[in-house]
């Protein structure tokens, strides 16, 4: 990994855009709430519910959005979502809020975060596999 403040940056936000140009991804909260009969499933939380709690725990603390970027279906029709972008704030107080929220992840095994810390990048990735 490059030892630049710059390159990481320029990486990370490389894999961002990447990932915001896939076509199956949709806002966190909306995707959660319109499952109707089938599931769906963020990461390792076991309830709709505990998925939907955590992603507005993001919105409190300022994020100005949650996507999921890579949506997947199973044979059954039920949608899965393994990872997430939070948009951030310029708002130095916000940012520090919301990867405060991101170290739950690692406090309850539930996944990490990308960058650790804060490159001025405009999205953290979380991986929730």
């Amino acid at each position: 990994m490059p030892e630049t403040r710059s390159a990481q940056k320029h990486i990370h936000e490389d894999f961002v855009r990447y990932l915001l140009a896939q076509r199956n991804r949709s806002e966190t909260r909306k995707w959660l709430e319109t499952g109707g009969k089938k599931k769906r499933s963020l990461g390792r939380f076991k309830r709709e519910g505990d998925a939907s709690k955590f992603v507005e725990a993001f919105y409190k603390a300022g994020a100005t959005e949650v996507i999921a970027p890579d949506v997947y279906a199973g044979k059954t029709g039920d949608q899965f979502a393994d990872c997430l972008l939070v948009r951030l704030p310029k708002a130095a107080a916000r940012r520090k809020a919301i990867r405060k929220v991101c170290g739950q992840l690692s406090k309850r095994k539930l996944g990490a975060f990308q960058p650790d810390r804060d490159i001025g990048e405009t999205h953290l990735y979380l991986l929730l596999a």
